[in-house]
């Protein structure tokens, strides 16, 4: 196991520790106001706590009643995410609660810390932009990853969307999800028609995975889930690092790192084509989504 993937293990782990140590801290303080003194008391008090945790679930997945539209975005703090903000800001209409989410606010791979979350935004409305993503050379080398960590988000988002009773559901794909072999023009239809390209098929096979979960919550409890399948994107807030990063802000950055140096600009593959013509900046994507 190389040293990368040994510190992502490590780091879940700690985080599960916290949480751990967390509840355990807050139960002692709440066992101690309550004047637990025995075993007794202690088992009544963790029955008793037990149930009032479950009685606060139940009364956060009930519908809203105070009219309000509470739209929240997951991934807020992103590429897409961040350009929302800015969209927001413009044109919120009056009766419009925006709340953006990032990883900081919950792991979205654990359902008790989605659930935790949705309970105390309790949003009518729900785009769901949080994704464990990267470009070429991340994909090729975490491909177990981009499959279970986007897999665990998304069932996540998704159950408890359904749970909360969330009007609408919008998730956003990818078009590097698609066929490897196909037929241009392309279109949502072709979706499912072969195999994605094997460099992300990971990352491909867990976002194709949205469009049956859209079709499966819909036909068995009648939500409302949808999803965006937009073009490449780039532009402010996006991820420049030329290992990491998608193609676009990668070659920006090497552009100006040669300019800066005085070197050759070096582009990697055939260069049979560029993707430019089927890239989208993030301020025009934004005000269609």
């Amino acid at each position: 196991m190389k040293s990368s993937t040994i510190e992502t293990v490590k780091t879940e782990r700690e985080r599960e520790r916290e949480r751990e140590m967390n509840v355990v801290s807050k139960v002692q303080e709440l066992a101690k106001k309550s004047g637990v003194n025995n075993v007794d008391d202690a088992i009544a008090f963790a029955l008793g706590y037990k149930e009032g945790v479950r009685v606060r679930q139940e009364e956060a997945k009930k519908p809203r009643t105070d009219g309000k539209n509470v739209v929240m975005v997951t991934g807020g703090t992103g590429l897409v995410g961040m350009a929302i903000q800015e969209v927001v800001k413009d044109g919120k209409q009056g009766d419009e609660e925006w709340v953006f989410v990032g990883s900081k606010d919950a792991d979205l791979r654990n359902i008790d810390e989605t659930r935790a979350l949705f309970a105390k935004v309790r949003p009518t409305h729900v785009i769901h932009l949080a994704a464990f993503v990267g470009g070429l050379f991340r994909n090729l080398k975490y491909k177990t990853e981009f499959w279970r960590y986007n897999t665990q988000m998304n069932d996540s988002v998704m159950l408890c969307c359904k749970e909360f009773g969330v009007k609408k559901l919008v998730s956003c794909l990818s078009t590097c999800i698609f066929p490897d072999k196909t037929t241009y023009p392309i279109n949502e239809t072709m979706l499912h028609d072969g195999a994605p390209h094997k460099s992300n098929e990971g990352y491909a096979y867990a976002k194709r995975m949205i469009d049956v979960l859209n079709r499966c919550y819909n036909a068995q409890y009648g939500c409302k889930f949808t999803s965006v399948i937009p073009t490449n994107i780039y532009g402010k807030y996006d991820n420049f690092s030329i290992q990491d990063g998608h193609v676009i802000p990668g070659l920006m950055h090497k552009c100006l790192l040669a300019k800066k140096n005085g070197t050759d600009f070096t582009v990697w593959g055939t260069v049979r084509y560029l993707p430019f013509s089927l890239s989208l900046h993030i301020s025009n994507h934004n005000h269609i989504f």
